[in-house]
Parts: C-alpha cells; sequence; structure tokens
C-alpha cells in the first residue's frame, strides 16, 4: 500500500467518525493504520481531535444547506428535526462525484424514504431526472403543492436547448 500524505489522512478523519474516535485515543496507531508517510507521521499526530471534528460539524452544515436548496419542501416537512436527521445520515454517507451536492440530496432523499420520514416526491422524481441526462420523465405523484393545495398530480421534467425544465398537471378526481 503506497503511503498517503497528511492532507489525505485528514480528509479520512473528517469523514469517518469512528476513525476519528480511535485517533484521538491512539493517534500513532491510526497513522500507522492509513499508512501516513513518515516524514508526515509528527505533524498528523499532532492534530487537534477537537478542531477536526468542528471542522467535520462545519462540513456537513454545509452539506446540509446545499442539500436544502435542492429538497426545500421535503426539509419543510422535517420541521426543527432536519438537522439531528441530516447528521445522522451525514456520518454514513459522503458523496465524491463531480456533481457531489445532487448526488447527495437523492442519496438524502432516499435515506429519509427508507426511515418513517415524509419526502417531496415530485422533488425527488425532478432530481433523478438532472441526473439521469435523459430529455424527458413523467412521473406521477400522489401528493404535490399546487396554488396552496396538496393535490394528485402528473410531472413532466424536460430539457430543451439548454434548459430544464419541470410542469406539474394536477389530476381531478
Amino acid at each position: 500500500m503506497k503511503p498517503i500524505n497528511v492532507v489525505t489522512a485528514l480528509s479520512r478523519l473528517l469523514t469517518k467518525p469512528d476513525l476519528l474516535d480511535q485517533f484521538e485515543s491512539h493517534p500513532g496507531k491510526i497513522a500507522a493504520l492509513l499508512n501516513v508517510a513518515e516524514e508526515e507521521r509528527p505533524c498528523f499526530v499532532a492534530l487537534s481531535p477537537q478542531q477536526i471534528r468542528a471542522q467535520a460539524k462545519l462540513l456537513i452544515t454545509k452539506r446540509q444547506r446545499e442539500v436544502y436548496t435542492l429538497l426545500p419542501h421535503t426539509f419543510n416537512q422535517l420541521g426543527t428535526d432536519v438537522t439531528a436527521i441530516f447528521e445522522k445520515y451525514a456520518v454514513d454517507y459522503w458523496p465524491n462525484t463531480h456533481q457531489r451536492h445532487l448526488e447527495d440530496a437523492i442519496q438524502f432523499a432516499r435515506y429519509l424514504k427508507s426511515q418513517p420520514f415524509p419526502v417531496s416526491q415530485d422533488e425527488l422524481n425532478h432530481l433523478q431526472f438532472l441526473s439521469s441526462g435523459r430529455r424527458i420523465r413523467l412521473a406521477l405523484v400522489k401528493n404535490t403543492r399546487i396554488k396552496g393545495k396538496w393535490l394528485p398530480a402528473l410531472q413532466l421534467c424536460y430539457r430543451s436547448k439548454g434548459t430544464i425544465n419541470q410542469w406539474r398537471f394536477y389530476l381531478k378526481g
């Protein structure tokens, strides 16, 4: 295994709370486990676990703000518990693609669906459309907010000349 530098090792501590817990007790052991380059180990073991935890919390807060912009109705439905719910999700999942905010929002919505939490299905449909690269997507949404009312709707997402649009047609029963 090729030795890693301090920056790479620090990123692992930031994204893995259990590893950071072990680092707090045994920094030298974690340096060896991660195979931090010998010349960089003194710098690595001198890192402050408290400062790393604070930085990790800031990163999660930033992620939450980015995901909120993509899932505003879902966040509103979650109410005051949203931060605790997002933090629980965020410690176990870190996106790593060039579309990390979109990926994070989709994974958070999937996480919510696997739990007993509400998810705005039309927001999730739209995000899945954005990540798919398709030109068109049609979906039936059981309950979406249209003109201040909750109604069933047919959701149409489409790409046209470099723009992305969506329409929701409510259904009368």
